[in-house]
């Protein structure tokens, strides 16, 4: 058994995009590189990209499909499956036809949270299909997912609404806290929302949000986990990027010290007297650690954010 100096192991990337219907999930996967995208759940029929033929239509033809794209000749550079919630359909259709004694993932022997267990057990099945899939085509994953909102019950403080997977999960089968570790990069995906307030300061004061056009809206993906999401990256991404491949790409790449140095310098301008002048005082003391350079950039983008 050889061991290797102190390295860095690469692979390309796991991504999963997920955000509310029509954000551009998909359109985001079509900018990767030569992206062959499973249409499972028909959205988009439209579009031009490298398909299938036929599409799985099955949890078995999905699994058939993963396998045989292992040593398929055709080159593709990005594999595509949108979206997750359509292959949980899927995977608990195929779960139920297979049980005679459950008419529904939730009943009869898939009662107490037994459906959900068996099929996070095929989940992981297909998650290791994946990795070798990747391992020999050296391909990025893209898997999509629309999100529905929840309220989040805060054990420190007022119950809030948030955003999540509109799959499965529960504090024993938690499908979707599997597959976002999974994932190296969780991006949420959101039309920018212009909140009005009419009335303001008088007793039938209301806010409501406008502006939720995809033409003339811009869309944004964010990279972090806040109170209202989660999100996450491996990368050094900025916490709030323009909904886009080549914005993802770009970000992606890895930066030098002196490149951070460079970037925060640009944004110690927008911050106020004595917030520049603490920056400026990390940012001495730290010009050469890569770490606390980029913990520094985020910390000054989510001050940006919130001012």
């Amino acid at each position: 058994m050889k061991i290797t100096p102190r390295s860095k192991r690469t692979r390309p990337d796991r991504i999963l995009v997920y955000g509310p219907e029509g954000v551009g999930k998909t359109t985001f996967a079509e900018g990767a590189p030569d992206p062959l995208i499973l249409d499972l759940d028909g959205g988009s029929g439209e579009n031009e990209f490298m398909r299938l033929e036929q599409d799985p239509q099955t949890w078995p033809e999905l699994v058939e499909v993963v396998e045989k794209l292992m040593n398929d000749e055709q080159p593709f550079g990005t594999l595509v499956l949108d979206t997750l919630d359509a292959m949980e359909r899927m995977l608990y259709a195929y779960l139920v036809e297979k049980e005679p004694k459950a008419a529904d993932i939730q009943e009869g022997a898939f009662a107490y949270g037994r459906g959900f267990a068996k099929g996070l057990e095929e989940w992981r099945k297909l998650l290791v299909r994946l990795e070798l899939l990747q391992r020999r085509r050296q391909c990025i994953i893209i898997t999509t997912c629309h999100s529905r909102q929840r309220t989040f019950n805060n054990p420190l403080g007022p119950d809030f609404d948030r955003y999540e997977l509109s799959i499965q999960q529960s504090k024993s089968t938690d499908t979707a806290g599997m597959l976002k570790a999974w994932h190296d990069s969780v991006l949420f995906c959101d039309f920018e929302t212009l909140v009005v307030t009419e009335n303001k300061g008088q007793l039938n004061e209301k806010s409501k949000g406008v502006g939720n056009l995809r033409e003339t809206v811009p869309r944004f993906m964010f990279t972090e986990r806040r109170a209202a999401f989660d999100a996450k990256s491996r990368h050094d991404l900025p916490f709030k990027l323009p909904l886009s491949w080549e914005e993802y790409e770009q970000h992606s790449k890895p930066r030098t010290c002196e490149d951070l140095v460079e970037e925060i310098e640009t944004y110690l301008s927008d911050l106020d007297q004595e917030k520049s002048k603490k920056a400026e005082e990390y940012l001495e003391k730290h010009r050469q650690d890569h770490g606390k350079l980029v913990e520094l950039k985020n910390r000054i983008l989510t001050m940006k954010e919130t001012d």
